[in-house]
């Protein structure tokens, strides 16, 4: 076999094997006399072993060999599992992905890359404490250091070829994302032709719109190509809160319920961070110590809980805590000694939390920590999310714990639109934001700034007012939209409705995408560029 495609083979089938042992290691901290997860990880180095030294990596093979006579000693009952033991084997899984990495870069290994993992083996082999049991944490100069040692390899993505598991194959996600562009450009030139075919040529209209049903199965087929398990991004959150948790003496039970949810890859590979920040923020801020657990009558045993739910064209993934909630008065405290202006709107719908925690460089922190005290993190991740078109919700209780809501949809290369005119202009509205449509109707006015539906009365905002869109003509607001706004509903009066499209989305260059409003923007399949509007950020 080519040398190349052989290192390719060994990466991708190494990773699969140290992503496992890591799952199966946590998984044995939790249960030391489960005998199937020893044998599985026993069987997984001893597959390591052999491949690593197939391919010609023999020190890669010296180390899973060495893990692997220790998980002999544990399978015959001559050694006890315990976190020192977990915490060595964890420390040698690192070194081999950190080892793959160095693989993939073309770069030889030495000894010095494995020495450390190799004398804490050789020292738990024949009983010896570790002084310092080198983690990925003790290891790692940052997060994404850590990150890097435990990450996933989402260089390709498996695609289901027969709808049997046994029949899948490796693409080259670059080739995907190539032809997901050129299928969309291709509907954008459809529309076009569309358009331009006219009512005096059926039989070219016929063959136009049976050209467009090819097209959009085309893109379905591709599109279950690139869409990827949710859970992907959540399977090395285990062993970061069991290295963050055991650094800051903290026990912490977690709990991931996600179902079989699935999203674009893009998204994926983006909410990697926000997800890593507001996990560290449950262990570093929420969760207390044990000592302060059992002060407040809580169990000693902290409890963060991911969770995900499917919401229209999209999802809502949450993090939440029962730790010790955001401290508002701390936050108030803190944000005036800081500087920061809340809006007088953002205050009266609670949302100024949000505001001022986003804020660069806020931070409650004293001390500056490898977790946080920085001031990064959750401006981070607000910025990320909304430029995925997403929203982010903070809620909290005092002493009972805070809860984070990530709204995020489903795609990003394509999106569900809702052309809107103001004033004579096009923007669009993403259809995950909107909950109904109305006309203006004088009855259902109650005084100049709200709206009625049913027995419940809206705020209603002149949405060109709010933006600033001066009437190209005399033009009169006659629509309405029924958004979902952070923590509440709001109704806009706009000028026009177009009938939903998708539209082909496009991130906003300098300066464009510095505005808070904007969202980012959208071809449709007319051809026609719009701006698509951050409803969340507007109000």
């Amino acid at each position: 076999m080519d040398r190349k495609k052989l290192r390719t083979l060994f990466l991708h089938e190494a990773r699969t094997y140290l992503k496992q042992c890591t799952e199966g290691l946590l998984a044995l901290e939790r249960n030391p006399d489960d005998s199937y997860q020893i044998e599985e990880i026993f069987r997984r180095m001893h597959s390591l072993k052999g491949m690593s030294a197939l391919a010609g990596y023999t020190l890669f093979s010296d180390l899973a060999h060495a893990a692997e006579d220790l998980f002999e000693r544990i399978r015959i009952g001559r050694l006890g599992v315990n976190q020192d033991v977990v915490s060595t084997i964890l420390q040698t899984v690192d070194c081999m992905s950190l080892c793959c990495n160095r693989i993939e870069s073309n770069q030889d290994l030495t000894n010095n890359d494995v020495v450390a993992a190799m004398t804490a083996l050789t020292n738990a082999l024949h009983g010896r404490a570790n002084s310092t049991v080198a983690n990925g944490l003790e290891k790692a100069d940052d997060e994404d250091d850590l990150m890097a040692a435990v990450g996933e390899d989402l260089d390709f993505v498996q695609g289901n070829i027969t709808g049997q598991p046994e029949h899948e194959l490796s693409i080259k996600t670059d080739l995907i994302d190539y032809f997901f562009e050129a299928i969309a450009e291709i509907k954008i030139l459809n529309g076009q032709l569309l358009l331009h075919a006219g009512r005096d040529r059926p039989d070219f209209l016929r063959l136009i719109l049976e050209q467009n049903r090819f097209i959009r199965q085309l893109q379905d087929h591709l599109l279950t190509i690139r869409m990827s398990p949710l859970r992907r991004i959540t399977e090395r959150i285990p062993r970061l809160v069991r290295d963050y948790a055991m650094k800051l003496g903290k026990t912490i039970d977690l709990e991931i319920e996600i179902g079989h949810l699935e999203c674009d890859r893009l998204i994926l590979e983006r909410l990697r961070s926000p997800l890593v920040h507001l996990v560290n923020n449950c262990v570093d801020h929420g969760i207390e110590t044990p000592t302060e657990r059992k002060k407040a009558g809580k169990p000693i045993t902290g409890r963060i809980r991911i969770t995900a739910r499917p919401m229209r064209e999209g999802f809502v993934l949450m993090v939440e805590d029962d730790g010790r909630g955001i401290d508002l008065s701390l936050i108030r405290d803190r944000a005036e000694r800081a500087g920061i202006e809340v809006p007088e709107e953002k205050l009266r719908t609670g949302e100024w939390i949000v505001h001022v925690l986003c804020h660069p460089g806020f931070s409650t922190k004293e001390t500056i920590s490898h977790l946080s005290g920085r001031g990064v993190g959750l401006d981070a991740v607000k910025n990320i999310v909304e430029a995925l078109g997403g929203r982010l919700h903070l809620y909290s209780q005092m002493g009972k714990g805070a809860r984070c809501e990530l709204v995020i949809p489903t795609l990003i290369s394509t999106l569900r639109l809702l052309p809107i005119g103001l004033n004579g202009t096009m923007y669009a509205v993403p259809l995950t934001d909107i909950v109904r449509t109305f006309d203006d109707n004088p009855t259902r006015r109650s005084g100049e700034h709200c709206w009625r539906t049913g027995e419940i009365e809206l705020p209603l905002v002149d949405l060109a007012e709010r933006l600033g869109v001066k009437s190209k003509e005399n033009r009169k607001a006659g629509k309405v939209l029924i958004v979902d706004a952070p923590q509440r509903r709001v109704a806009l009066l706009v000028s026009e409705l177009f009938a939903p499209q998708e539209g082909l989305f496009r991130p906003l260059p300098l300066p464009l995408s510095q505005s808070p409003c904007l969202a980012g923007s959208a071809m449709l399949p007319s051809g026609r560029p719009v701006l698509i509007l951050n409803i969340a950020q507007i109000l």
